[in-house]
């Protein structure tokens, strides 16, 4: 269901595994990092 990049994020568990998932890609270093939150 995430295949594509989510403008809204629903509840933090599932922000936290996207947040995962863009660390992995790599090229959205950026959105990566926001997405965390640390």
């Amino acid at each position: 269901m995430f295949c594509t990049k989510p403008l809204r994020m629903p509840e933090p568990e599932v922000r936290e595994r996207m947040a995962r998932g863009l660390q992995l890609e790599g090229p959205n270093k950026q959105f990566s990092g926001r997405a965390v939150g640390k």
